[in-house]
């Protein structure tokens, strides 16, 4: 189980990590949220595949969301990017 905040979202994955506060997100430009990830963060975090999310749950996922992810079975894969069965993502 990994909670934290979607700092990038695409079509089949999101980008969460867990050491981010509310207040380094909150209020920030792409281009500032980006310069914190490079700088900061130095791309920390894990990337979660959200190809066994149903449509909807992933449509509502926002960048800068708290989220909980769960999930049953993983193969963590080089640099922190996760596949998975059975996902969960719980919002805030």
């Amino acid at each position: 189980m990994f909670e934290g905040y979607i700092v990038d979202k695409s079509n089949d994955r999101i980008w969460v990590i867990p050491e981010m506060t509310k207040e380094e997100i909150t209020g920030k430009s792409e281009k500032e949220l980006n310069a914190l990830l490079s700088g900061k963060y130095h791309g920390e975090g894990f990337n979660f595949d959200t190809k066994n999310i149903n449509e909807e749950t992933v449509s509502s996922l926002q960048v800068g969301q708290k989220v909980i992810v769960t999930f049953d079975n993983y193969l963590y894969l080089f640099l922190g990017r996760f596949e998975k069965d059975n996902v969960l993502v719980i919002l805030y």
